[in-house]
Order: structure tokens, then sequence, then C-alpha cells
């Protein structure tokens, strides 16, 4: 699907994005297939290479209604969004390469190159020594798409944790519809445990919201939040950053979370096993950063892998249309509730 002009000028504009050719981009693949069910449906999603804020090698979805970037060489997807709107998730503008030439993903450094976007973790996080392991949170993926239209990212194996993080990432035909399968490998000769932890950073002039099911309980980290960053109101817990960093601590279902920024709610949708994550992660967690975002996090339970072996957690993420009167509490409540009913999602 080749882009019009006016898209042409839009993307570098809202999305940071350069095509490395005329229209969309490098080809990357083809098309994936029409509309689900619809046999011999003309096909619909496009895969291509675009210049993403200075990363050449990007890989860009999208149907013509809703994109997303994923960026292989540090394993994250960096945007997504309306092809004619802004990305909902945060991105480090000091840390692309478009800003700081030469940027280089280093093993040695002793720092967090906190890029933003969407990443994977191995949990729980009291197991290692911070920062994260670099092969898992920004180690390079070989990336190759599918018969299918999916983009599969393959990790680099970590020599810390022997594990290795995949991703298959697919783009419904229509609709923002986003479904991500993360797979932790045990690529050692013993056998490991592994639990998935995705960490999605969005934007901090975006209303966090968690449902919480009558089971739910809460706990604050470290020191406790400030509370003006936390409302519970109803049977909903409000997410407000107030430019401090705070986090905390969710359990119980129901499988999902989000976040509404304009006229537009982020809905973030997993896998709710009945094995609990390894303490002390909970199955949601939310962190407030002071450097202008908020994290949404899920965490999969603990599993023993023999050499070889491999555990998933699936994620569905979805962008829906928001109305005027999400803009005030009760009113954003209701329209989550609605949207969450629209998607057939446990209320609790």
């Amino acid at each position: 699907m080749k882009a019009s002009a006016e898209l042409a000028l839009l993307l570098p504009v809202l999305f940071g994005l350069v095509p490395l050719a005329a229209g969309c981009g490098t080809p990357f693949g083809g098309a994936a297939s029409g509309k689900e069910g619809t046999p011999g449906a003309r096909p619909s999603v496009n895969i291509s290479r675009v210049n993403f804020l200075g990363w050449k090698d990007a890989c860009r979805m999208t149907n013509g209604e809703f994109q997303v970037v994923i960026v292989p060489e540090i394993a994250r997807i960096m945007a997504y969004g309306p092809v004619r709107g802004e990305n909902v998730l945060w991105v480090n503008e000091d840390l692309t390469p478009e800003r700081h030439g030469g940027l280089t993903v280093e093993p040695t450094r002793t720092e967090w190159q906190n890029f933003g976007g969407d990443k994977l973790w191995p949990a729980p996080e009291k197991s290692w020594t911070w920062p994260p392991d670099w092969q898992l949170d920004r180690g390079r993926c070989r990336a190759k798409v599918t018969a299918g239209g999916t983009l599969r990212l393959i990790g680099t194996p970590s020599l810390k944790h022997g594990i290795r993080f995949d991703r298959e990432i697919t783009l419904a035909p229509q609709g923002s519809r986003l479904d991500i399968v993360q797979t932790a490998v045990n690529v050692c000769d013993k056998a490991v445990t592994a639990s998935i932890w995705d960490v999605t950073q969005v934007r901090s002039d975006c209303v966090g919201f968690v449902p919480l099911g009558p089971s739910a309980t809460l706990r604050t980290g470290a020191g406790g939040p400030p509370d003006e960053q936390w409302q519970r109101v109803s049977d909903m817990l409000l997410v407000k950053p107030s430019g401090k960093n705070g986090k905390l601590f969710i359990s119980g279902p129901p499988g999902w979370l989000g976040a509404r920024r304009g006229d537009m709610v982020y809905v973030k949708v997993f896998d709710m096993p009945a094995t609990p994550p390894p303490e002390p992660e909970t199955p949601r967690e939310v962190y407030t950063s002071n450097i202008g975002y908020i994290e949404l996090e899920t965490v999969g339970p603990a599993v023993n892998l023999k050499p070889g072996e491999t555990t998933t957690v699936k994620e569905t993420w979805h962008l829906l249309p928001a109305g005027p009167e999400a803009a005030t509490d009760e009113g954003l409540i209701k329209t989550v509730r609605e949207l969450a009913a629209g998607l057939g999602l446990h209320q609790g």
C-alpha cells in the first residue's frame, strides 16, 4: 500500500519517520493478508523499513489507519498510534541517533540507556542488579516477516540470565488491534527460571487507569509514591503524574490497564495466568517518572525451563476513540468501561 502525498508529509512530523525510499519506504517483506475471516481479501497491512528518528533500519507496520514502529537495533516498540495522529508511546528524544550523533548501544555502559517505548525485562527485579542486562533490554534483534504478515523479532541471548526474548507482532488489517506474542527461550545447557516483564512507557500527559476487581490489593514501592498521583475512584485506579517518581503494585484480575491521551484511549490487555508472578512483583505495576512518562507494566508467572524450552505471554493493544466526557474522572471511567465491554474484557 503506497502512502498518499498527504501521508508522506504527515509521517515525519507526527512520528519522526523518514521513508528510506519513495512511498512508505523500502519493502520489508510484502503485505499481510486481508481482513480476518475474509477469503481473498486484498492485502491491507504494509511492512517496510524506515528511518525513525535516526534509527535507519526501523520496521513500520501500517494498515492505513494505524501504525506501529519497531526498532530492532534496541529491541523496542517505539511508536504506536493513528497514521494521522500522535505517538502514544514516550520517546526519549535525547537518546535518539537524530539528536545524539554517534549514539551506540554499549555493552560496557554502567548507566541505563532509557530510550522509551516498550521493552521486555526478566522478573523479579531483585534477582538482578540495576541496570537491566543490556542483552535483554536493548540487544539488537533479528527481524523477519512471516508469510502471514507477522513481524518476528529474535532477541540477543543473555549470558547472565540464560534466556532470549522473542516477539511476534501482528497488526490487524483494519483498526488498531496489535497482537504481541512474547516468548522467553532457555538458551543455555541447564534449567533456568524465567518470568516475562513487559514495560510500556506512555507519555506523562496521559491519565492512566487500572480496573480493580474485588480481590485486588495495592502496594506502594519503597518510600511510597506521592498521594496526589494515585486516585481511587469507584472501582478504578486513576494515575495522574505530578512530576515525581512513584511505584504501585496491583494484584488480582482483571488482566488489562491503559491510559487516555486527548481523544484516544490506549488499552493493554494481557494473559492473567492463575500462577502469580515471582515475589515481590505483581501482575500489573505502574511507575510514574519525573522525566515525563508513565510505565504500564505486566509481569508473567515464573516458569522453570529446561534447555530449549519456552514460556509465552500474550498481549493485545487497542487505541479507541474517547468522547469529550472522558475529560472528567467519572466520564473517563464510564468511557473505559464501555470500551472494555465492547472488547469483551473481564471487568472485575
